[in-house]
């Protein structure tokens, strides 16, 4: 909140001297609201501003009226709430008055905000917000009234120039916070990001809101600018502070051994969720998308719109964990096909099935093979400094490539609104091995039994096969797998031809329609238990 000091009115230079003499402190605007609430005649009500003030005045309260304008849009935007006849909802201004050349008052009718938090409206991203969309500054009153409502101050004067806002922003951060989660409290269960620290303080945003969390990101920096050391911390805060029950991850490891450190997590969505080979990732990436096919048949049937209101409705052995995908170096992989579809199908439709997918690069021309819908459903930009101009236009940051090379961990974030410069978190080498190791402690035996003489087993493809060898007689068709894991055919279809790629199945001569359990996965499984899980028990061998 500012105070009445920052409300005066930078005073013209010599040059401007036959500009209106309005000064515009903070007892003009009380005495202007206290004459917008007072009675008066009919006629008179049309404010301040009259037919025989002058034109530039007239100029100005025209502009004023654009600006009240702009700011419903971005309002009603950022609110996203529709009424009953389906139209956003937009505040309801009752008084817009400008005072000369100096300031606005935009005031907004508090009483009609019956379904929106007061911070909705006062919070610094929507101020900021509101800011950049004018290209002025736009403040609150310090003294709020209810018989005035909300009011906005909109400075016309003392809107500083870009480089003087960053410089003034920037001094204002830190050069390096540490994340200290013991400091934290009401962390646990919340999926909560920490992202840094901004000119208003702590940040930290939620990972799965549909509305204002992180979901699906882009995190970009150069070599040394930081991105990793807060990929860390922000891995170190969800898998502390998380269940496996409530938080699943899935990692894929390029310059393996970036993310190494968290293979041991009890939060691993499978036996084979980090992945540094090339046939191993695109495996990984590929499972993800079948799980997100999975989901969205679950969610289906019971008439769910999104994971969230899905576990809800279910009993909670059978609510489903959220599951963050993280990519590290993807510009190294932006060349493989396979990879890229999955990327693109999870970037897509991943969000409502609770899977959210976090790519990393060290360049922003990782995006280049990406499909515009894919860019835009990356919708949260974690930039570091950058080397050109050009790379931080094309994320949506500017000013990323001006990022002082000696302050590692400074960097641009855009998650629900406009750009905010902050100084990330970071924990130091052995603060994240002490970390990873006590979560590794957690672990429980349910990955213990991992087959060693061959790739890895999720849990659903070492029920699938299981059933085939126990109830499908050593055979599985595309139609078991549909029935078993309730996907469409499509899916069914694309699954079984992985489990060929794999070595797991193999086409039988006898039959078209089955496939063949393969001696490699009879050893990976081991020896079959005479009862299948409860999930299975029911099912039977459908064929083509």
């Amino acid at each position: 909140m500012l105070n009445q000091r920052q409300l005066q009115p930078i005073q013209p230079n010599n040059s401007s001297a036959s500009a209106p003499a309005v000064i515009a402190d903070a007892g003009v605007i009380a005495n202007l609201l206290r004459y917008i609430a007072a009675p008066r005649p009919r006629e008179s009500a049309r404010g301040l501003v009259t037919r025989e003030q002058s034109r530039a005045i007239r100029l100005y309260q025209t502009w004023g009226d654009k600006n009240v304008n702009l700011m419903l849009d971005v309002m009603r935007q950022r609110l996203g709430h529709r009424n009953l006849d389906g139209n956003l909802f937009s505040p309801r201004v009752v008084t817009s008055v400008v005072v000369g050349d100096a300031y606005q008052l935009v005031i907004l009718n508090a009483q009609t905000l019956y379904h929106f938090d007061l911070n909705d409206f006062t919070n610094p991203n929507m101020l900021a917000a509101l800011s950049s969309t004018l290209h002025l500054h736009v403040r609150l009153y310090p003294r709020q009234d209810q018989r005035f409502g909300l009011t906005y101050v909109v400075s016309f004067r003392d809107f500083p120039s870009e480089e003087q806002a960053a410089v003034a922003e920037s001094a204002r951060l830190p050069k390096a916070v540490k994340l200290d989660l013991g400091a934290r409290r009401n962390l646990r269960d919340r999926l909560m990001v920490p992202l840094g620290v901004s000119a208003q303080g702590e940040t930290w945003k939620p990972l799965a809101d549909m509305q204002r969390g992180v979901g699906h990101a882009l995190i970009v920096g150069v070599t040394g600018s930081g991105k990793t050391s807060w990929m860390h911390a922000a891995l170190a805060a969800l898998l502390a502070e998380n269940s496996p029950r409530l938080l699943n991850v899935a990692l894929v490891d390029p310059k393996r051994g970036e993310l190494m450190l968290w293979n041991k997590a009890p939060h691993l969505w499978n036996d084979c969720a980090y992945a540094c080979e090339p046939k191993d990732m695109r495996q990984l990436l590929a499972s993800a998308v079948d799980e997100m096919d999975r989901r969205g048949n679950l969610r289906a049937g019971v008439a769910c719109q999104n994971i969230a209101t899905y576990n809800a409705k279910v009993e909670p052995a059978a609510r489903l964990p959220y599951l963050l995908v993280v990519v590290d170096e993807f510009l190294d992989l932006s060349d493989d096909k396979p990879v890229v579809a999955s990327v693109n199908a999870l970037a897509r439709r991943g969000r409502s099935e609770g899977i959210f997918l976090w790519l990393a690069s060290h360049s922003a021309t990782a995006l280049n093979g990406l499909p515009g819908p894919t860019k835009a459903n990356l919708s949260t930009r974690i930039v570091c400094r950058l080397d050109t101009a050009t790379s931080a236009t094309l994320l949506g940051c500017p000013g990323a490539h001006e990022i002082p090379r000696a302050i590692p961990g400074r960097m641009i974030v855009r998650v629900d609104g406009a750009p905010q410069l902050m100084q990330g978190y970071f924990l130091t080498n052995d603060e994240i091995v002490a970390i990873a190791n006590r979560i590794a402690g957690t672990r429980t035996g349910a990955r213990a039994d991992a087959g060693a003489s061959g790739p890895a087993l999720t849990k659903v493809e070492r029920e699938v096969l299981t059933w085939a060898i126990q109830q499908g007689g050593g055979y599985l068709s595309v139609l078991d797998i549909q029935r078993i894991m309730g996907l469409g055919q499509r899916e069914g279809r694309r699954m079984a031809e992985r489990f060929e790629e794999n070595g797991w199945l193999e086409k039988d001569v006898k039959s078209r329609n089955k496939r063949r359990v393969t001696e490699k996965i009879t050893l990976l499984l081991g020896a079959p238990t005479r009862e299948p899980s409860d999930k299975l028990t029911n099912s039977t061998n459908l064929t083509n």
